[in-house]
């Protein structure tokens, strides 16, 4: 039976998707019609709903329609009694598949049948919303249907935890900031990830740490992302150096010496009472309790909280990014 939903929905409904022949968008409808046709009296026939494929990866039919991009199928095999929660071989959901591909749509319906927005991938810890931040930090998006953000939303608002920390000790939040990603980091933030900004990692990694340390173009591209961790970081976190004595890779060479220096002293100076109260405001109100406050803030107390971010202690990489671009 799952060999028969595969070929269907490979030679019918993901033509279109694939290049193929013959099928252009206009004609997506009728084809799926045909397809959910030969669906439904599959399963009105007593086939077993949640057998798997016999090669290696164990797939069923709801992992297969989540694969070849077939919304419409989800809830008509959930209604039959597919799992949602069924796992492949390498322990992959069909939510985590759906997050993976950042199919807002799929991962919404899969959501409202059940799916557990928490489900842990055995061999690496990973959460539905670990793949959907990693996938949105590397793949563009590509219109509403594959919007990262959306996707992220969308599992948030399901009740996905953004505290879990997989194999390798990261929470999403953490996932994104070594990225550089603000949009991400925004979206985890305004959800409720804002109790992970200071938590590290086995070797103390935080946030701040995490985005100095990853992609060497964060420090310049993403200088907002910098200013606002600057600004959100406890001073402990604004430590230069892990656990074990080493700079992140953005601080490590000649060049930053400078920043370096800056980081160190800004950690062991006490903050503003000002700062304090802007940062406990900003990671005390997610998204619903921050619009309330939007009514009764008067505006420019509001833009310092929520929109402004000026690096404390004079910490820019502005001179690095010009010798950059000017190389």
């Amino acid at each position: 039976m799952t060999e028969d939903l595969q070929h269907n929905y490979y030679y019918s409904v993901s033509t279109e998707h694939r290049g193929g022949v013959g099928i252009s968008p206009r004609e997506h409808g009728p084809v799926f019609s045909k397809t959910e046709l030969c669906l439904r009296t599959l399963c009105d026939h007593g086939v077993d709903i949640n057998a798997t494929l016999d090669h290696s990866s164990r797939h069923t039919a709801l992992h297969l329609a989540v694969r070849y991009k077939v919304p419409p199928a989800v809830p008509i095999l959930a209604s039959y009694g597919a799992d949602v929660n069924a796992e492949s071989s390498c322990g992959m959901t069909p939510l985590h598949m759906a997050s993976a591909s950042l199919r807002k749509d799929m991962v919404s319906s899969l959501i409202r049948l059940g799916a557990d927005v928490n489900a842990i991938i055995p061999l690496t810890g990973n959460t539905p919303l670990h793949m959907a931040t990693t996938a949105a930090a590397v793949q563009p998006d590509k219109g509403p249907e594959t919007s990262g953000v959306g996707c992220i939303s969308e599992l948030l608002e399901g009740g996905a935890d953004p505290g879990v920390a997989n194999r390798a000790g990261r929470t999403p939040l953490q996932e994104a900031c070594c990225f550089g990603e603000e949009g991400l980091v925004d979206a985890l933030l305004s959800h409720g990830g804002t109790a992970d900004i200071d938590r590290g990692t086995e070797a103390s990694e935080g946030c701040l740490f995490l985005f100095l340390d990853g992609c060497p173009a964060n420090v310049w591209r993403a200088g907002g992302l910098l200013s606002k961790l600057l600004c959100l970081s406890s001073p402990p976190r604004l430590a230069a150096r892990d656990r074990l004595g080493r700079p992140p890779a953005a601080l490590a060479g000649p060049r930053h010496a400078a920043q370096r220096e800056r980081l160190l002293a800004l950690s062991q100076q006490p903050r503003s009472l000002r700062d304090l109260c802007k940062r406990s405001v900003y990671l005390s109100h997610g998204r619903g309790r921050r619009e309330a406050l939007r009514d009764i803030l008067p505006h420019a107390i509001f833009d310092f909280v929520f929109d402004r971010w000026d690096a404390p202690g004079g910490v820019s990489f502005d001179d690095a990014a010009a010798s950059v671009c000017q190389s």
